[in-house]
């Protein structure tokens, strides 16, 4: 767990009444985060960050209350310490590249002409980092909770 930091830029292609569809590309940084373990040969902490485009399927556009659906896939970053658990030196590589697929959904709440605000949760399913453990060994659900200001150009 932690503080992340997030952008998302979106350009809509379409839009009925019930149902409007956006290219996006969405970035999410989250920084340095301790890890615990039994394991002390296990990385001490790990920093994040994903650069996903993807599409938004948003539903009654229009309305006070708008859930969406979110989708894509791109490029995942994950930066390990220079240490392990037990103080030693973190044999793992310090930078770990992987791909990405991302899916969520959400709520936007207009509130004012151009500003409204957001609720939203995000999974980036991807290959592991490198934890020094046998559990790097495959891929990793990594669920974000996020909300924040929403502010629209016509």
């Amino acid at each position: 767990s932690g503080m992340a930091l997030q952008a998302n830029y979106g350009y809509k292609i379409f839009e009925t009444p019930k149902l409007a569809g956006s290219l996006e590309f969405h970035f999410l940084a989250n920084g340095q985060r301790k890890i615990s373990s039994a394991n002390q040969s296990t990385t001490r902490d790990l920093a994040t960050l994903y650069a996903t485009p993807g599409f938004r399927l948003k539903f009654m556009p229009g309305s006070k209350i708008a859930p969406y659906a979110v989708f894509g896939g791109g490029y995942a970053l994950y930066e390990q310490s220079f240490f392990q658990l037990s103080g030693s030196s973190n044999t793992a590589p310090r930078f770990t590249h992987r791909g990405t697929i991302m899916y969520g959904g959400g709520v936007d709440l207009p509130l004012w002409k151009f500003i409204g605000l957001r609720a939203e949760v995000r999974d980036f399913y991807s290959g592991s980092p490198s934890y020094n453990t046998s559990a790097d060994a495959g891929r990793q659900h990594n669920v974000v909770l996020g909300g924040g200001f929403v502010l629209r150009f016509r």
